[in-house]
């Protein structure tokens, strides 16, 4: 295996530790469509709701106790152009969302502990990266900032399971779970802190991850990461999955020779 690549904040996003390490949110690229998620990786394709993003960002920024650089950093981004030039609305609302968790004493407990900590490590061997929003010494917790608590249709399985499990934030668990034992040889607790975007927002503290489960995700992980190796090395060629964005900006024209036999 070739040495492990340095990470820090200026370079943790960018192409070449994408290129040398996993992450979730390059795992489960991956598993959605080999070819945007190739494609990514070759810097031909970014393919991410910048609004969502950049949403993230403030928010984390704000859990970092670096809100105010950040707003300083991103002025054209969080204000508005024109009027008073107040903050762009969904920036208001995060900070509506800012305030409801600042008011919830167990909520800031739950955060309590190192920000943003980078770490690296392996699973079966693959090199692994994961950012900790909240590196406690009992417990880790992860912000979640998303539309409600509802759960969500998951046509896979055929039925509702929870935002959890849909969004695959469990997997997320795991790993970090494990990524933090390599490093500090501590089995942590996983928490989500959740809030909603909804008005007023709705806010919560997601735990009681059983360990068997977790070693679950991570078994999962171990064989469908295998795949992923070798389409990042070209080793095999990516399937696409012909109905995202990118697919759909690079499909040619489609011929149906009888309309009434589309499924």
């Amino acid at each position: 295996m070739k040495a492990m690549l340095t990470l820090n904040k200026d370079n943790y996003r960018d192409l070449a530790s994408e290129r040398h390490y996993l992450s979730v949110s390059q795992f489960k690229g991956f598993t959605q469509c080999e070819t945007a998620a190739l494609a990514k990786l070759k810097g031909e394709y970014q393919g991410q709701d910048k609004k969502a993003l950049a949403l993230g960002q403030y928010l984390h920024a704000w859990n970092e106790g670096v809100l105010d650089d950040y707003i300083e950093a991103n002025k054209a981004q969080v204000f508005r152009k024109t009027g008073d030039r107040g903050k762009c609305a969904m920036y208001v609302k995060a900070d509506t969302a800012i305030a409801a968790l600042e008011a919830e004493p167990l909520i800031m407990k739950a955060l309590d502990g190192d920000k943003e900590v980078i770490l690296t490590g392996t699973i079966d061997g693959v090199p692994w990266k994961c950012c900790v929003d909240s590196l406690g010494s009992a417990r880790f917790a992860d912000l979640k900032y998303i539309k409600d608590f509802a759960s969500i249709y998951d046509p896979e399985k055929g039925r509702r399971v929870s935002w959890i499990e849909y969004w695959g934030y469990n997997m997320q668990m795991a790993i970090y779970q494990e990524l933090i034992r390599q490093s500090t040889g501590n089995l942590l607790e996983p928490l989500i802190v959740a809030i909603t975007k909804e008005a007023p927002p709705n806010k919560g503290i997601f735990g009681g991850f059983e360990q068997g489960e977790m070693h679950e995700a991570i078994r999962f992980v171990e064989y469908t990461q295998q795949r992923i190796v070798e389409l990042k090395s070209g080793r095999t060629e990516p399937a696409p999955c012909g109905a995202c964005e990118y697919c759909r900006s690079k499909s040619n024209v489609m011929y149906v020779q009888k309309w009434n036999e589309i499924n």
